[in-house]
């Protein structure tokens, strides 16, 4: 039975990452390939070949946010994209949507942007116990006038899935800024502490 229990286990371990990580892409795809119902029902690649290869829509995808990037960058598509937000905005109940929307996406993936590229340790849900967080920005306005003392936004990620979470804001001096990558925190959280992110000061060292 003990050797019995060893496999049962050994098999998981091997055959739960895999088949996880299958699944996930497999909905990735199957969610990006809907993207194909924008071209018309004779441009199909299913109807072209005579049968289904998944990963179509995601090539599609990447077309489109390649062509709209390009377009979006030049003088012509920045008037463009600044008209089309002036168009919403008139738009009484779009309007605080998309704004809410543009501002967060224009913060996370801004190139300039400093949303979730620093990696935090805070006293979270109470004073003596401590979590991984992400640094979101800093209050401002009202908020900062309020707090007076030098504040910022944190994320606090549940576990195991980091898409839920808490916006809170901590005084920046009971914030500990850690070495690891976004990356390496997000690991940590999701594994629940199982996957332990590498000291970056020893393989420095190394």
């Amino acid at each position: 039975m003990a050797h019995f229990r060893k496999w049962l286990f050994t098999g998981l371990l091997v055959i739960v990452p895999g088949a996880i990580t299958i699944a996930v892409l497999n909905w990735i795809v199957g969610l990006l390939d809907q993207t194909l119902l924008i071209l018309p029902g004779a441009w199909h690649p299913d109807k072209l070949l005579g049968f289904h290869i998944p990963g179509f829509g995601v090539l599609l995808t990447l077309l489109i946010l390649l062509v709209v990037g390009a377009t979006a960058s030049n003088f012509a598509g920045r008037k463009l994209v600044q008209w089309g937000d002036a168009l919403v905005s008139r738009i009484p109940v779009v309007r605080s949507i998309y704004s809410s929307v543009k501002q967060v996406s224009d913060t996370v993936f801004s190139e300039s942007g400093n949303a979730f590229r620093t990696a935090v340790l805070v006293q979270w849900p109470r004073e003596g116990v401590w979590t991984v967080a992400f640094i979101t920005g800093a209050p401002n306005g009202e908020v900062a006038a309020y707090l007076r003392d030098e504040f910022v936004s944190v994320y606090v990620p549940t576990t195991p899935n980091p898409t839920g979470g808490y916006f809170v804001m901590v005084r920046k001096s009971e914030c500990v800024e850690l070495e690891m990558s976004v990356d390496a925190a997000l690991r940590y959280i999701v594994s629940m502490g199982v996957v332990v992110p590498s000291d970056p000061l020893l393989a420095a060292s190394r």
